[in-house]
């Protein structure tokens, strides 16, 4: 899949080449007519699913009325870069009306444990992900140890002060300095880890808007 995210001038463009889509009748199929309800809440159902090529999945039904396009969207992509003993891992979707995501199925363990009282620990680790990725594409840099170093700068309350020396070179003067003072502001914001809320992906994109908006 491919996903395009647009910020003023700025086109980031991410590719996931080992996330499936799902046709609405492959996952109507796989869930034997979408019987086989695990559970079901304010979250949205959950079913178990077999796939003809194998797969035993958890298939996460979302309202289309819950999230918007481009959020299920970053989300998604976010997710697929994940790798992480405590996040599952996401197999594929499905973006019609009705929205679904693919994840493996657990053996051991409540899928409540897993897709719902991990939903906090799950969105910190790709909110966290995000920031990082900001500061790689304004920097230039792809750091090991989760880009401890960038963010430990980027959490710096002097950090404004060294950000043209870390601004990668190959960018030159191509770009709207109040937008790059904004990405990194995000950055910030997602890397942040001081017990408090993490920033949402509803957010993410209402910030982003609102930059856009406003420069």
């Amino acid at each position: 899949m491919s996903f395009h995210l647009f910020i003023g001038d700025l086109t980031v463009g991410i590719f996931s080449p080992f996330i499936r889509e799902y046709k609405l009748k492959e996952i109507q199929r796989a869930t034997k007519g979408f019987s086989t309800i695990i559970e079901s809440d304010s979250h949205g159902t959950v079913y178990k699913a077999w796939f003809p090529d194998g797969l035993i999945a958890a298939v996460k039904e979302f309202r289309a009325s819950q999230q918007g396009k481009d959020a299920f969207f970053m989300e998604l992509e976010l997710l697929s870069r994940m790798h992480h003993l405590h996040i599952i891992r996401i197999r594929g979707y499905s973006a019609g009306h009705h929205r679904f995501l693919v994840f493996d199925y657990m053996e051991n363990g409540s899928l409540k444990e897993h897709l719902h009282d991990d939903v906090d620990q799950r969105c910190r680790h790709v909110m966290f992900q995000f920031g990082v990725l900001i500061l790689e594409l304004i920097t230039g840099q792809s750091l090991g140890n989760d880009g401890e170093e960038l963010v430990q700068w980027v959490q710096k309350s002097s950090f404004t002060h060294s950000m043209y020396e870390m601004i990668d070179v190959d960018l030159g003067n191509g770009y709207n300095e109040r937008e790059l003072r904004s990405l990194l502001a995000l950055a910030r914001l997602c890397t942040k880890n001081d017990g408090k809320s993490v920033i949402s992906i509803s957010q993410v994109l209402r910030y982003l808007q609102r930059r856009v908006i406003e420069g």
